[in-house]
């Protein structure tokens, strides 16, 4: 089962909850109830839709978000979701994978975009895979995936690595180096 995008679907929650108790806004409840009353049954139903005997993918845009810390601020690439509807998705799946561009230049010179799969957390985007099967980088194709998810050695389960060459080393994602570009 596909829900694209989970952050409309967390919308209509809102709005369904907000509908179901006669307001507007989540907020025009005393004491925090109508975020409480959304979070719940956001939570519910996520957790129920998980429960069935498919699999379950959860789509979401990515914004760019400004993450301060005592030494300093950086920019982290994460799920558009608030952070409430978030904060449940990211606690109940078990694969957060995004998707992202790598540059590579081929025999003549020219720049090939390859499109990837980063399933390891870092400190520029949201990433994660509990499984522990997954290698860092994935091309985005689905035959790739499954033989990676499958693969006692995932890293070596692919018969095309994406990216090779010192962009593939970027620790930028979507940085694209200037020269013609090719989509792969």
């Amino acid at each position: 089962m596909i829900i694209d995008t989970v952050d409309n679907a967390f919308k209509m929650c809102s709005e369904h909850v907000c509908a179901k108790h006669g307001i507007e806004y989540e907020g025009d409840m005393a004491h925090g109830k109508g975020w409480a009353l959304v979070k719940n049954e956001w939570h519910r139903v996520l957790t129920r839709l998980a429960s069935l005997p498919y699999g379950l993918i959860l789509i979401s845009h990515a914004v760019d978000r400004t993450i301060e810390t005592r030494t300093g601020e950086y920019t982290k690439t994460v799920p558009s979701l608030p952070d409430r509807a978030r904060n449940v998705v990211l606690g109940l799946v078990d694969m957060i994978l995004y998707g992202d561009s790598v540059a590579r230049k081929d025999a003549s010179g020219n720049v090939i975009i390859d499109r990837v799969l980063r399933t390891k957390p870092h400190p520029t985007y949201e990433a994660g895979d509990r499984t522990g099967r997954l290698p860092e980088v994935l091309p985005l194709n689905y035959e790739a995936f499954v033989a990676a998810f499958h693969s006692n050695n995932s890293v070596n389960a692919l018969s095309h690595t994406p990216g090779k060459g010192s962009a593939a080393n970027s620790t930028t994602p979507g940085n694209t180096q200037s020269g013609k570009a090719t989509k792969q």
